[in-house]
């Protein structure tokens, strides 16, 4: 059965007349008339007879309408939904920590736009906890997060690159001067870091605790910008991922950073993963 056949029938059924269908479909009468004629054929039965005023529909033709009138617009939605799957459309929302966001997501972002222009693009950014979060609530289709570890409930995740993060102190510091920093040289030091469940910050604190390093005060900030901005001021030491900083250290505008070794290189050895929507 041919849905150009099924869209003519309709058409004379709603006209009721050959010349009428024509006219709406943009056809010539005759191709009208092959496309019913067609049609029962193929079915073996009479849709319409023919009155002094145009066709009217017969028992056959009348049940036939019903479905005349939805399968047409069946096939236009199966014909939609293959075409989506050639050209990706509609909402993506991904979920980022604010440092990829800022200093990753940019270039890889604008590729994405540019070869699916149709795909209504948002970001969110969030700690490691709040983006997994958001990926088992299905508030995100998928994050990219620093992170110690792969999430494994209910995730998919794959890593993509090795983050490393830097110890961070102002202009003319103590620990400035020195190639290597221990979690011990950090003792009586104050601290300015990121958020509550940012996962280099947790690492960073349990390498300190494990050495029994406690520090005096821990001031605490939703901003990366804030934290560099704070420690430049000459407010406390912090950890960082490297690509936040090296910018500001390169230029000139903060002291080399100090390299940790032991449990701090450890940490920022082990950051690194992306977490994609799944499960």
């Amino acid at each position: 059965m041919d849905v150009r056949h099924l869209r003519t029938f309709r058409a004379v059924a709603r006209a009721g007349s050959l010349t009428g269908a024509a006219a709406s479909l943009d056809y010539a009468q005759s191709s009208v008339t092959a496309h019913i004629r067609a049609l029962e054929l193929d079915l073996g039965v009479v849709l319409f007879r023919r009155t002094a005023r145009g066709v009217s529909l017969t028992d056959a033709g009348a049940r036939l309408l019903v479905y005349a009138e939805t399968i047409p617009g069946l096939a236009d939605e199966a014909r939609q939904a293959v075409h989506l799957l050639r050209e990706p459309r509609g909402p993506l929302t991904i979920g980022s920590s604010e440092s990829l966001c800022a200093y990753r997501l940019p270039g890889a972002l604008a590729s994405f736009r540019a070869r699916f222009p149709d795909v209504r693009l948002t970001v969110q950014t969030g700690t490691c906890a709040a983006l997994y979060a958001g990926l088992r609530e299905r508030t995100l289709d998928m994050a990219v997060a620093m992170d110690e570890a792969l999430p494994s409930e209910g995730l998919l995740a794959e890593p993509l690159r090795r983050e490393p993060v830097r110890v961070l102190a102002a202009p003319g510091h103590s620990l400035t001067r020195s190639r290597r920093v221990l979690p011990e040289d950090l003792a009586g030091v104050a601290l300015v870091l990121t958020e509550v469940g940012c996962s280099y910050r947790e690492v960073f604190l349990r390498s300190l605790a494990d050495a029994g390093v406690r520090p005096p005060s821990i001031a605490t900030f939703a901003s990366v910008e804030a934290v560099k901005q704070c420690v430049t001021a000459g407010m406390g030491v912090t950890l960082l991922p490297a690509m936040t900083v090296m910018p500001d250290v390169e230029a000139g505008h903060q002291d080399r950073p100090a390299r940790g070794r032991g449990g701090l290189a450890g940490c920022a050895r082990r950051h690194g993963a992306a977490a994609r929507g799944g499960g």
